[in-house]
């Protein structure tokens, strides 16, 4: 603790010696729990060896004990002094504990794109995102990938059912959280992630159902529906709250009977099981 605050009284002077400092306070916080841990297992005594050594240290011979105790330590640091941990610095005298700790240079990997944490490097998912084909036309750029990356949601509806898209966007998630563990060590990610899912599904579940399918406006048979994948018929399904099992051309029949049907007028059919009788009730 004293160490994190010495750590802390220092005001980095850039970018740079705010990123290793966090990062030495990282540390520091992960070895006071390891430490913390170990001693509660030590406590715990489940393998009985503090039991053990405790007898040993008791008793009439507890001072023969102590002694030959004593004698092995002695021997084995004669034997191997090189396994003494101790540093020196340039001038010869030894760094302390705390000295060592506020010099540690913390090796954190960042590309050279992502200039130590002061950029993201989506490059690798933007050409991931192009192979994709969830656009028509000539393959977007980066610059213009970075602005899509925000507003995913106003991509093709019909593209965002597909199996590699929906692949992909973890991906985007899985990126975007470590580069913040890297940049921001201090913060508790998954404790911001569950706080972002939970106002998520919140506003989820506060907005208006959809009354009907808006993919099918420009569909005329269930040819048409077919056409559009077999993936987005099964997700639009889903989204719609009716069954999505079955064969790919049950489902898309499934849903070319909703055309210009308000969903809450379906026969409990078209719903799972469980809906299907709370509909009917």
């Amino acid at each position: 603790e004293n160490v994190i605050v010495k750590d802390l009284d220092t005001a980095p002077s850039g970018h740079k010696e705010r990123l290793q400092q966090q990062h030495r306070v990282k540390n520091c916080l992960k070895r006071m729990v390891d430490n913390s841990k170990a001693v509660l297992e030590n406590l715990n005594d489940e393998d009985g060896r503090r039991a053990e050594e405790l007898n040993g240290m008791s008793g009439a011979n507890v001072f023969t004990s102590y002694y030959e105790r004593l004698k092995d330590v002695k021997d084995y640091h004669r034997k191997f002094p090189e396994h003494i941990e101790m540093q020196m610095g340039t001038d010869g005298k030894e760094i302390t504990f705390e000295e060592g700790i506020l010099k540690q240079e913390v090796d954190v990997e960042f590309t050279g794109e992502e200039g130590t944490g002061r950029f993201v490097d989506l490059h690798e998912l933007h050409a991931q995102f192009i192979n994709l084909k969830v656009l028509d036309g000539e393959p977007m750029d980066y610059l213009g990938f970075l602005d899509q990356l925000v507003r995913l949601e106003t991509l093709p509806a019909n593209r965002l059912g597909m199996k590699h898209y929906r692949e992909w966007v973890p991906r985007v998630q899985e990126y975007l959280e470590g580069f913040h563990s890297r940049v921001q060590p201090l913060q508790h990610v998954k404790k911001i992630m569950v706080k972002s899912e939970e106002e998520f599904a919140n506003a989820w579940k506060s907005q208006a159902k959809p009354k009907s399918c808006t993919l099918l406006e420009g569909c005329n048979s269930v040819a048409d529906v077919e056409s559009l994948g077999a993936d987005v018929v099964k997700q639009e399904l889903a989204t719609l709250g009716l069954k999505c099992g079955g064969a790919p051309q049950e489902r898309a029949e499934r849903l070319w009977l909703t055309k210009g049907v308000d969903i809450e007028a379906l026969d409990p059919s078209f719903f799972p099981k469980a809906k299907a009788k709370a509909k009917a009730k």
